[in-house]
């Protein structure tokens, strides 16, 4: 391995020989997180390129281990253990499963030193190596990242600056790096404070530098080649009311942003008999907008109701797209439980794409229950969508992708397991969740596309 993959594992290296001598000075706090699944789905191509519906399982076992070697040096560890049936599709918002794997393997998740030192504020530090990065609309970031990033959280004011590029996928199975990450550095702030209490804005920036794309023509490439890359800026302003904290949501809560994107974009062409044909450039000039609103009823019952309407533009320099570091699983529902916001048998990304939410939850106890219905329509109709949830694309024409249900149904047991409030924003309770969904296709994806489905039955405990 080159030494750039040993970027992460060097981190926990150099804060284990910061670590003091005496044996007490030093904290360790520990958990893992196990989870058994079984999946149905209806073969991920709408029927049209003739593959049966498929029924896959998974075993996933994530360890952490925290040390706090004093007030300022401290170190986490965490790593996965995947084991599947078949090739398997998990949640998205796990990038160590670069797509759909078949493949049993141990991965690097996380493995950073902190420190907290650099200025007197309570909440500040220096952050390096693989480390998660995510805020809670997950539309910007999500991911397990190879990254140095400096910290600021203290009551009123947030701050992050920070670069980093994705080095490894750091799996045994040897998983590439996926092709819109690859050989891609990103550099990235956020500033967000409350104005008033309880209500939050914000302003993100991230700036996307890929490298030179290569390929010879007439020559064809490989299976996995990166045909896309540019240098690109995102830049967002966000505002809502701890709409995404379950348990201390307002009875009336609300989110939104506005989202901009510039920059140089460099396409690679295939002719028709797939072999390169030259490079396409734009300088996109690119928006996308999303808002949405939650009510408490004020009834017995503690449910809730909510409308979402997220627009992203679509063709030429007009065509949006997201970041390649974002999963789109965020807890808008009301519930403790991450949902996909574009319906997860379908996961539209934004970029040529509307999309209409409607939803209800019910929480009562330790059990769960959110469903959602969305509308997706493209506003330019001969311009590309991206849905991770399918193999195919919508044909020339048609506006109306089609109409996505989805149902979650959680039972939890026992108290949250915590780590300093370090692991990923999913209830940290164990439970067993059935997820169920459903993507019928519009006119875009033509009249023999059938509807999609996908199952999942998972029981994860904490310990």
């Amino acid at each position: 391995m080159s030494a750039r993959r040993h970027l992460s594992l060097l981190s926990l290296g150099t804060a284990l020989a910061m670590a003091p001598s005496a044996a007490d000075a030093v904290d360790l706090d520990w958990t893992f997180k196990a989870t058994i699944a079984g999946i149905g789905d209806g073969g991920r191509d709408l029927g049209l390129l003739g593959r049966s519906d498929g029924q896959q399982g998974y075993l996933d076992v994530t360890p952490w281990l925290h040390v706090q070697f004093s007030d300022r040096w401290s170190a986490l560890l965490r790593v996965r253990v995947f084991a599947p049936t078949d090739a398997v599709l998990v949640a998205g918002n796990d990038n160590n499963n670069v797509g759909a794997t078949a493949q049993a393997y141990i991965g690097l998740k996380e493995a950073w030193v902190d420190y907290r030192g650099l200025t007197s504020y309570p909440g500040e530090s220096l952050r390096f190596g693989r480390q998660r990065l995510r805020e809670d609309d997950a539309l910007w970031w999500d991911q397990d990242f190879d990254a140095a990033r400096w910290i600021l959280d203290s009551t009123l004011l947030q701050v992050q600056l920070g670069a980093g590029r994705q080095f490894n996928s750091y799996r045994s199975d040897g998983a590439a790096v996926p092709a819109a990450q690859r050989d891609r550095t990103y550099t990235f702030a956020t500033i967000s404070t409350e104005p008033l209490p309880g209500t939050r804005i914000g302003l993100r920036a991230l700036h996307a530098d890929d490298d030179a794309l290569s390929g010879t023509t007439g020559v064809r490439p490989n299976a996995d080649a990166k045909l896309s890359g540019g240098h690109l800026t995102w830049l967002g302003f966000y505002g809502d009311n701890h709409a995404y904290d379950a348990e201390q949501a307002p009875d009336l809560s609300y989110w939104g942003s506005v989202n901009g994107l510039t920059g140089s974009r460099h396409q690679l062409q295939l002719a028709p008999n797939g072999t390169f044909a030259g490079e396409t450039r734009d300088n996109p000039l690119a928006w996308a907008a999303e808002a949405g609103v939650r009510w408490r009823l004020p009834l017995t019952l503690p449910i809730q109701i909510g409308a979402a309407y997220t627009y992203s533009g679509g063709g030429g320099d007009g065509q949006y797209a997201q970041s390649g570091l974002q999963s789109n699983y965020s807890r808008y529902t009301g519930t403790n439980t991450l949902l996909h916001r574009y319906t997860d048998a379908y996961r539209a990304e934004l970029g040529n794409l509307q999309a209409a939410t409607a939803f209800a939850s019910l929480s009562t106890g330790p059990y769960e229950t959110a469903a959602v219905f969305n509308d997706f329509r493209r506003p330019d109709r001969n311009a590309t969508v991206v849905a991770d949830g399918i193999s195919v694309r919508p044909q020339a024409g048609g506006a109306s992708l089609g109409r996505g249900y989805d149902l979650v149904v959680t039972r939890f047991f026992g108290a949250s397991k915590v780590i300093d409030k370090l692991e990923p924003a999913d209830d940290s309770r164990s439970s067993l969740r059935l997820r169920a969904s459903l993507f019928d296709p519009g006119a875009a994806y033509g009249p023999a596309a059938k509807s999609e489905y996908r199952v999942t039955l998972e029981a994860t405990l904490w310990y």
